[in-house]
């Protein structure tokens, strides 16, 4: 069984999707639903966990129903892929600067030879 936070981040990563998908940044969200912009991101990243009102405002602004909300299952590799960055981003914030800096020319050196 997920655990209130899993729901969160859950919902936070579809809300993303559908604002994504439909070209919106936060700040235009924010303004069509009447929230702030920081907390559209605290939401997507399921740091804060909305009222289903609120929800519902973030939903109209994407002209989506409550339901596709809840139902869009999504492909599951992006949500499973966001949420690792964002684990390995907070692990890198606790790092000293210059092994931050390692790390992120290592995870640099990756990319470039997954791309070959």
């Amino acid at each position: 069984m997920s655990t209130p936070k899993e729901y969160s981040r859950e919902v936070g990563l579809k809300l993303r999707h559908f604002r994504n998908d439909r070209g919106m940044s936060q700040e235009q969200v924010a303004l069509a639903s009447g929230l702030n912009t920081n907390s559209i991101g605290m939401i997507e990243r399921g740091v804060k966990s909305p009222t289903i009102s609120t929800l519902k405002r973030i939903c109209d602004s994407l002209e989506i129903s409550l339901a596709e909300l809840f139902l869009y299952e999504g492909d599951n590799s992006q949500a499973e892929s966001a949420v690792s960055a964002q684990k390995a981003a907070a692990m890198i914030r606790k790092l000293p600067a210059q092994d931050a800096i390692r790390v992120a020319r290592i995870v640099e050196q990756a990319v470039e030879i997954g791309r070959e």
